[in-house]
């Protein structure tokens, strides 16, 4: 028991004192941290889903730019062809020819070809050759090499549709012969009194589309991939992916099941994460696919947050310095009336009590201050009262308490004045018995004087006998 009460005592006395101020300042840090902390965790989601949203917006618009310039290169090409078709030379020439023999016969034959020439010659860097097409009699008339030969069948070509269902159309890229370009047929209906005769064709180069489909950028590494409706490949900042199905080239599936919609997702290729979306080229089926790596989409918010973390950090710093100057100030006068109640527990009472303050403090001050006065005045009676007590020793029983004994003094007071009364009666009958026995005494002594006297005579006269 002995030693568990040591250890107890040893254990009370190694405690740390800890003041308001610290804990103060721990709490707030804490409170303060953590209501930061919350606040900068709802800003950070908000401002990383904010700028989400507009970089994926930012995505799609500019993906939906480079689309639009995709498109009225189309357009264009699409207007060649459907002006060639309106030309009356070429309406006239093909409802003329009956048979295939007829081609070369025909007078307009060579005003055919110049019509075929001019077009062409609009822009040669572009457009490789210029054409018309008929199904029956089967042949083609070209700028290049004239008439087709013999073995020529409309209906095996891609652009059969044209005659078929009297539309507009542009085939898949494909290699050119000649020249070795990848190219293009686009292909218009010819139509005269409401029925088709033929079509009209060029054949271009996606020179141009590869160069504004390779000429938009995102940021540093972002790029545009442009794909026909059948999902081939028709421009690509990776030459070896040209004319090559979307499904061979190493993106993952998460873009191919996007394709057809703007949603923009996260893909990869040949291991690189991008984000993209794919985009319709107008009405053409074609598509343009953007690609931006996925650091880079989300470089923007990365850095806000760590602005954000900074500032979070630096408020947190500020805030604690600005807490540690004001709880410094709040609590130097609790410090003060501390050291104040630490030397009225010693029995210092000569204490100045400098305390300004019109809180709880100050009120606390002053009650100390009261409470100071109070054991002051206690002083003066616990003086008065050892007097008087001094003087009953010294046996001056008159007992004089000039002061206004209060509270629990004022019972000090009733006993002293109590012990005064009793030890004056006691003194009292002592000194009446006093009185009484020396009364008595000389009663006995004259008594033993005559009884001596007596006894003298007695003797005189019993020796006179």
């Amino acid at each position: 028991m002995k030693e568990k009460k040591g250890k107890k005592k040893i254990r009370e006395k190694t405690k740390v004192r800890r003041s308001i101020k610290g804990k103060l300042m721990l709490v707030l840090f804490i409170g303060c941290t953590l209501l930061l902390t919350i606040n900068g965790i709802i800003i950070g989601t908000t401002v990383s889903t904010r700028f989400t949203k507009n970089e994926k917006s930012i995505l799609r618009e500019t993906s939906q730019s480079v689309s639009k310039e995709a498109e009225l290169v189309f357009e264009h090409y699409v207007t060649v062809v459907q002006q060639m078709a309106q030309d009356k030379n070429i309406q006239e020439f093909l409802t003329t020819v009956k048979n295939r023999d007829d081609v070369l016969a025909n007078e307009e034959y060579n005003l055919l070809r110049s019509t075929l020439k001019d077009t062409q010659d609009t822009q040669t860097d572009t457009i490789l050759t210029a054409f018309i097409a008929e199904e029956d009699p089967s042949y083609y008339v070209n700028t290049l090499s004239g008439i087709s030969d013999t073995s020529f069948d409309l209906k095996t070509r891609e652009y059969y549709v044209t005659v078929r269902d009297g539309v507009v159309n542009i085939t898949k890229p494909y290699v050119d012969v000649a020249t070795g370009d990848i190219v293009i047929t686009i292909t218009a209906p010819v139509f005269v009194n409401g029925k088709v005769e033929g079509l009209t064709g060029i054949d271009i180069t996606i020179k141009t589309l590869s160069e504004i489909v390779g000429g938009y950028k995102m940021g540093e590494g972002g790029y545009f991939t442009l794909i026909t409706d059948q999902n081939m490949v028709a421009a690509h900042k990776d030459s070896d992916n040209l004319l090559k199905s979307i499904n061979e080239i190493g993106v993952s599936q998460s873009l191919i099941d996007s394709i057809g919609s703007r949603e923009v997702v996260e893909y990869t290729y040949n291991g690189e994460k991008l984000l993209g979306n794919s985009t319709e080229v107008g009405d053409t089926g074609w598509k343009i696919i953007s690609a931006m790596p996925k650091d880079e989409f989300t470089s923007n918010t990365k850095e806000l947050i760590v602005i954000i973390l900074l500032i979070y950090i630096l408020t947190i710093v500020l805030l604690s310095v600005v807490m540690y100057v004001i709880l410094g100030v709040v609590t130097k006068p609790i410090k003060n009336v501390t050291e104040i109640t630490n030397k009225l527990a010693k029995g210092e009472l000569d204490v100045n009590i400098d305390v300004n303050s019109n809180d709880e403090i100050g009120e606390l001050a002053k009650s100390i201050e009261s409470l100071t006065v109070r054991l002051k005045s206690y002083i003066v009676y616990i003086d008065e009262s050892v007097k008087v007590l001094d003087d009953l020793a010294d046996g001056n029983l008159v007992m004089e308490l000039n002061n206004d004994y209060a509270g629990e003094f004022a019972k000090l007071k009733n006993a002293l004045m109590h012990v005064s009364d009793t030890l004056k009666e006691t003194i009292g009958k002592i000194k009446e018995s006093s009185k009484s026995i020396n009364n008595n005494s000389e009663q006995v002594s004259t008594g033993a004087q005559t009884l001596a006297q007596g006894t003298t005579e007695q003797a005189s006269a019993i020796e006179e006998l």
